[in-house]
């Protein structure tokens, strides 16, 4: 899950969300300014987040974020690379074919992204 408010990617146990609520949130990493969508890709072990700067932050940008699932849990260096996107990405899916898809809404264009070519870092 993201929060745009503090610009971080939460996350949770589902085995805790059920058990234990209150202890579910296993890790927080920090991402770009007020991520908003986010598509797990290359069998989970990565997380592509969109970071829309939907309202213009000085310094910031709009991207995409890759998170590395591995060392996200481990306490590493989680966020490992970026991708150039649009103006203000937004939704994502992953095609059978590996194609990762991202709507860039105030720039009106879909982008495709071949999930292979992604880093692990």
């Amino acid at each position: 899950m993201t929060t745009r408010a503090s610009d971080d990617l939460l996350c949770f146990s589902a085995a805790r969300l059920v058990s234990d609520p209150a202890h579910a949130l296993v890790t927080i990493v920090r991402v770009g300014e007020v991520p908003v969508g986010l598509a797990a890709v290359r069998g989970g072990s990565l997380i592509v987040v969109a970071d829309s700067n939907r309202f213009g932050a000085s310094g910031a940008r709009s991207d995409l974020d890759v998170v590395n699932v591995a060392a996200a849990l481990s306490g590493g260096r989680a966020v490992v690379g970026h991708i150039p996107s649009g103006s203000f990405p937004r939704e994502m899916t992953v095609l059978q074919n590996g194609t990762l898809l991202v709507s860039n809404y105030t720039s009106d264009q879909l982008e495709a992204i071949n999930v292979a070519s992604i880093s692990r870092g």
